[in-house]
């Protein structure tokens, strides 16, 4: 019929599409190409007609059209916006989605570059139009970034992230740039108040520490007090038994004694002698009472020699052999310090007696040449897991180790504990020689702490010296207050930068840097290096989050003696610390 009605047209070329069915059954789609010539009248002549299969390019056509609706279904789904930016005609098609996302209606673009700078922030502009300047002139196909825009209809400024690919002429020239926009509005916002609730939650976390920190300060305070009252208490009894009921006691012994000579008959002598042997029970209970609350030795003779007649009576009451080494230039000057330190080793002395497994201990006394008073109580026992002991720091049993802990600090001194299993224990306690005044700080006392607390500078001394570097306050704090325990660690500065480092490396002339690796414009790896270079003496051990092993290379290639992470810092820093002070 077709071809009927071709024959009584002029037209001489004609196309037609059909299907066939081919001889295996297949159904195939044709394309029909038809030529007439036709005489002076115009009546057909003749002709030829050519057959074309099509099927494959029907087939592709329709996956094309197919993945084409797919692709405008997920543009809608996830509010995709395409756009073709074509440089050479200066011309921009976008997809019905972007016109959408600028709050245009279908063909509302007006199709050109400057038509789309428009809708961009005035304060976005500039800086988005030098990058797109610095891409373009660039060899990168492929870039992305995110501006702001006021959409058209209600001037509602939204977030839009674009990425965009380029496409270069032979020359290298950017002819053609295609891209696609998604509002992330709603996701910029969360991270906004996210943001703002992460800045809230340090702030409320810096005051909560804080108040913690008054709070413990407090709390060493009233222990320290306490246990000044406990020792004045127990002097004030020890008195009391002294001058007044052993007195009496002993006028009671007197009266008895005469009746005991002066008696009438046996029976009356008898009773007198057996009162007489109780008061003297009672005399020597109360003498051995007011020893074991306030031993006259320390205040009398100080306490090295009390420490000599604690050895005594353990040797005595407990068979139990104590070795003191004392030198006498650590005796204290106060009254409090020698009995809180008497009391130190009394407590420990009975931990050893009750848990070290053997028969004898050794307690060493000595001032170190930067003024410490060192203590030190050890046994080579069965010792104890470290770890284990620190889990059960507050219970029952190690109530007493944790009191002294406690109680050091308020001094301003250290505990420092070892222990192995079947190896032995040793706790080595330090207190200043010069004692710490229990009145309250004046203002001067006051403003003096909180400047040492921010900033440590002090002469040479037999401890490491640690300079701190860390951009995270409350990092270097947590490390300050790890090596506030130690008395072999000494930190004398903390530095927040690189630049800064470099310069209290030189000022403070440190022993050990604990360098953090992310510091900012000058990263740790390369601080670490400038000091090396003028001071190679120097140990510097690099401190970080990150485990990748190009960071840890970059840190010992720049001259770094270890490196740690920072979610395990603790007893592996402080022997790490120890092991580069002992080189």
């Amino acid at each position: 019929k077709q071809i009927k009605k071709w024959l009584n047209e002029k037209e001489p070329n004609r196309t037609l599409e059909y299907k066939i069915k081919s001889a295996d059954g297949r159904i195939l789609e044709m394309l029909l190409q038809a030529t007439y010539t036709r005489d002076e009248d115009g009546k057909p002549l003749g002709g030829m007609v050519v057959g074309h299969d099509i099927t494959e390019r029907k087939e592709a056509a329709r996956n094309l059209q197919i993945q084409e609706e797919r692709l405008r279904l997920a543009q809608k789904a996830g509010k995709v916006g395409v756009f073709d930016w074509n440089m050479k005609t200066k011309k921009v098609i976008w997809s019905e989605e972007l016109e959408d996302m600028f709050g245009l209606p279908p063909g509302g673009f007006a199709g050109t570059y400057e038509g789309w700078t428009k809708f961009v922030m005035p304060e976005d502009l500039e800086r988005l139009e030098l990058f797109l300047e610095k891409w373009l002139q660039s060899d990168r196909d492929e870039e992305q970034w995110e501006f702001r825009m006021r959409r058209a209809d209600n001037n509602e400024v939204r977030w839009i992230a674009a990425r965009a690919r380029v496409f270069r002429n032979r020359q290298g020239k950017p002819e053609r740039m295609i891209g696609t926009n998604i509002d992330f509005t709603d996701t910029k916002n969360t991270e906004t108040e996210m943001q703002r609730l992460n800045e809230t939650l340090e702030q409320r976390v810096r005051e909560r520490t804080s108040e913690v920190e008054q709070q413990a300060d407090q709390l060493r305070a009233l222990a320290a007090r306490l246990s000044q009252t406990e020792q004045h208490e127990r002097r004030r009894l020890a008195q009391i038994l002294h001058d007044h009921i052993q007195q009496l006691i002993a006028a009671a012994r007197m009266q008895m004694g005469w009746l005991i000579q002066d008696y009438e008959t046996e029976q009356q002598k008898e009773k007198a002698e057996e009162a007489d042997n109780i008061l003297k029970e009672a005399m020597e209970a109360s003498r051995s009472l007011a020893i074991d609350l306030s031993p006259p030795v320390l205040f009398e003779a100080g306490l090295i020699a009390a420490l000599n007649w604690l050895a005594d009576r353990v040797k005595v009451k407990n068979d139990f052999s104590v070795e003191i080494i004392a030198d006498s230039k650590a005796e204290p000057a106060n009254d409090e310090m020698r009995s809180f330190l008497f009391e130190c080793v009394r407590e420990l002395l009975f931990n050893a007696l009750k848990h070290s497994g053997v028969n004898e201990a050794k307690v060493e006394l000595i001032r170190t040449r930067d003024n410490l008073i060192k203590l030190t109580v050890s046994d080579e026992g069965q010792g104890f897991d470290p770890e284990e002991f620190n889990k059960r720091m507050t219970s029952s049993n190690a109530f007493g180790l944790f009191s002294i802990k406690q109680r050091l600090s308020y001094w301003g001194g250290q505990m420092k504990l070892w222990s192995l299993k079947g190896d032995g224990t040793r706790v080595t306690l330090t207190v200043p020689g010069q004692e710490k005044d229990t009145g309250a700080p004046d203002d001067a006392a006051e403003k003096s702490r909180e400047q040492d607390e921010t900033m440590r500078i002090s002469d040479k001394s037999d401890s490491c010296r640690v300079l701190i570097v860390d951009d995270h306050k409350i990092m270097r704090e947590g490390l300050v207050g790890i090596f506030r325990f130690e008395p072999d660690i000494e930190v004398v500065g903390e530095a927040t930068d690189g630049p800064q480092a470099i310069e209290l490396a030189e000022k403070l002339q440190p022993d050990v840097i604990v360098m953090d690796i992310n510091l900012g414009e000058m990263s740790g790896v390369e601080a670490t290096k400038k000091i090396l270079k003028d001071h190679p003496e120097i140990k510097v051990i690099g401190l970080s989050m990150n485990l990748d092993k190009e960071v840890v290379k970059a840190m010992r290639n720049a001259g770094a003696c270890a490196y740690l992470t920072k979610d395990h810092l603790s007893r592996d820093l402080i022997s790490t610390i120890q092991g580069c002070f002992e080189e």
